[in-house]
């Protein structure tokens, strides 16, 4: 099997009849675990996943989009295989990380986790993703979301660039702000450990991570969870970002 057929795989595979794999049920996950618990992606209404190459939504480049039809898109980009043989020292955590890890816009891995937040927020009651005050009463007083975006002249400090923020996409909206802090709760080791880093210093993310980990038990508060690397993470995010 190739690099990039296993990569592939990695990122997301099909199943019978819509999407099980190696990705959300398996035993072949760095906690020896199921990412996430059996029927999980059903009650997010995640009915299937269609990788795409140069993915556009509203005709800009996107790494992925879910739509409230239970579709979601994934953007593989090029040169992918190559990417993830790479690596690079990460100066937030002091460590040699996979290039692929080195940031939300570069990790194809962890945008299948923001997408799968977006599905849970539209799937839970109240209309989180229209409306959520409390959300927004985390943030700094005069905070407003879109003030601090522009595509087109990001700044130099993507990752924790503004109090509050766990990247740069985060300040565009709160409905991205929460998909970033459930792709960074549940990506890969190294991405979580920066999570980690900026708790400690900053409360406000923190209490984001505490409210989401609140949220997602409300969410799937069923039996069969706890051998699954979500539950750990659940627990290890209550108790790290404190």
């Amino acid at each position: 099997m190739s690099r990039l057929t296993k990569l592939l795989r990695s990122i997301v595979s099909m199943k019978q009849g819509s999407m099980k794999n190696s990705f959300f049920n398996n035993s072949n996950t760095s906690l020896g675990s199921a990412r996430y618990p059996r029927g999980y992606w059903i009650k997010a209404g995640a009915e299937s996943v269609t990788l795409c190459r140069n993915l556009k939504v509203l005709g800009g480049p996107a790494l992925g989009t879910t739509g409230f039809t239970g579709s979601m898109f994934l953007n593989v980009q090029d040169r992918i295989a190559s990417y993830d043989s790479s690596i690079i020292f990460d100066d937030s955590t002091g460590t040699w990380i996979n290039y692929l890890d080195s940031g939300s816009a570069s990790d194809p891995r962890g945008t299948i986790h923001h997408e799968l937040t977006h599905a849970v927020d539209h799937h839970v009651p109240g209309f989180i993703t229209f409306f959520d005050p409390e959300w927004g009463k985390l943030n700094y007083p005069g905070f407003q979301y879109g003030n601090s975006y522009d595509p087109k002249n990001p700044p130099a400090q993507k990752i924790n660039p503004v109090p509050g923020l766990v990247s740069y996409y985060a300040t565009a909206s709160h409905i991205e702000d929460r998909a970033e802090i459930g792709r960074a709760t549940m990506a890969r080791r190294s991405t979580y450990n920066r999570l980690v880093r900026i708790c400690q210093t900053d409360p406000i993310v923190a209490a984001k991570v505490r409210k989401t980990v609140s949220e997602w038990n409300q969410f799937w508060p069923f039996p069969g969870a706890e051998n699954t690397e979500w539950k750990t993470r659940m627990i290890q995010a209550e108790q790290d970002c404190r």
